[in-house]
């Protein structure tokens, strides 16, 4: 069994970038488990729709939606402690993700110890050095999928964005890999580097052809 130099990968990102293919990918590609981070049946166990329905129980019901977060939060620790160096997970959302969107939609909210007491989550699993965190930021100009459940604004998207960009930027991971090209192929070259094994374009592209053919 092999021990490799990290127990988790964390993808992290706005919307729509891919963070779901590609954990989907990394999970078929090295035959590692893949946790989904969604917060999807958390939030319509409380009768949210979409995130439009969110960002409005964050603006007039601020002690629900509160609720939601340390819902969302617990799972997300949770998954946190899962793998070790020789059974690693891969996770398509990390704990950055649910601050990102706080700040857009519930901080304001929060009391000074609840801020603070989310931030410190996120900067101890930024210095937990088996997770390895890829981002992938937001494209200006790409299109984004439309699934009845994400924001479908790209100005919103942007701002999201760059609001990862700025907490990264203040708590350092340990280490973190930035992906800004959203060709596939460049992405997967990229990844790949984390798992330290050889590899070919050919290896590469039978991989992807493979992964697609499970669709």
């Amino acid at each position: 069994m092999k021990e490799h130099n990290f127990r988790q990968i964390c993808i992290i990102g706005p919307s729509g970038t891919g963070k779901t293919a590609l954990a989907e990918y990394l999970s078929r590609r090295f035959m590692i488990p893949y946790k989904t981070g969604s917060s999807r049946v958390i939030t319509q166990s409380f009768g949210i729709k979409n995130q439009t329905g969110f960002m409005r129980l964050c603006a007039n019901e601020q002690d629900i939606a509160t609720e939601v977060y340390l819902k969302i939060l617990e799972n997300r620790l949770q998954i946190l402690s899962l793998g070790d160096y020789y059974n690693p997970i891969v996770t398509d959302r990390g704990i950055i993700d649910l601050l990102v969107y706080a700040y857009l939609q519930l901080i304001p909210y929060l009391t000074i110890v609840e801020r603070g007491n989310l931030i410190e989550k996120i900067r101890t699993s930024f210095t937990d050095e088996g997770i390895k965190f890829i981002f992938i930021p937001y494209t200006p100009g790409r299109h984004i999928e439309n699934n009845n459940h994400r924001v479908d604004n790209h100005i919103y998207q942007n701002i999201v964005s760059n609001i990862f960009e700025m907490i990264i930027g203040e708590l350092q991971p340990k280490y973190i890999l930035t992906l800004p090209m959203w060709d596939w192929t460049i992405r997967v070259e990229q990844v790949e580097d984390i798992f330290d094994i050889p590899h070919t374009i050919e290896s590469m592209h039978k991989a992807i052809i493979d992964w697609t053919k499970s669709w």
